[in-house]
């Protein structure tokens, strides 16, 4: 519980951009998370940590907090949590110019939004593939 409310502070820092303190609280989620085997909360502050350094355009340690968020949210089953972090990945592939595998991540995205029948995500799963195939076509 304790480690939610951290989450949702640090979330709440972001979003004012004061990221240095988001990443604090999320580093301080990581350690209790770690300790009490809260698998949930390690996989929320991994995604939300690597949104942090996105939006920092550190590219490359963005998609390794992703892809530890992606194993952990796949490892409890979480297909919602799974979703975010593979799409979040195919993101950071389409920035990085690697629009085969960004494309990979999106329709693997896609299929766990349609399994849950998130309209929202489903729309910007699709929106986000077409512009992979935009850019794989302009090759």
């Amino acid at each position: 519980m304790h480690a939610q409310s951290l989450m949702r502070k640090g979330i709440y820092y972001d979003v004012i951009s004061k990221t240095d303190s988001a990443l604090q609280l999320y580093n301080q989620v990581l350690k209790i998370a770690s300790v009490n085997k809260d698998t949930v909360s390690l996989a929320g502050a991994y995604n939300n940590i690597g949104l942090v350094k996105w939006n920092r355009t550190e590219l490359e340690a963005a998609m390794q907090d992703f892809i530890q968020s992606s194993t952990l949210f796949k490892q409890l089953g979480n297909t919602y949590g799974l979703a975010s972090a593979q799409n979040n990945i195919g993101l950071i592939l389409y920035d990085l110019g690697r629009y085969d595998e960004a494309l990979e991540y999106h329709k693997s995205s896609l299929k766990s939004r349609i399994e849950r029948q998130d309209s929202y995500g489903i729309g910007a799963s699709y929106s986000n593939i077409a512009t992979a195939f935009s850019k794989l076509n302009q090759r």
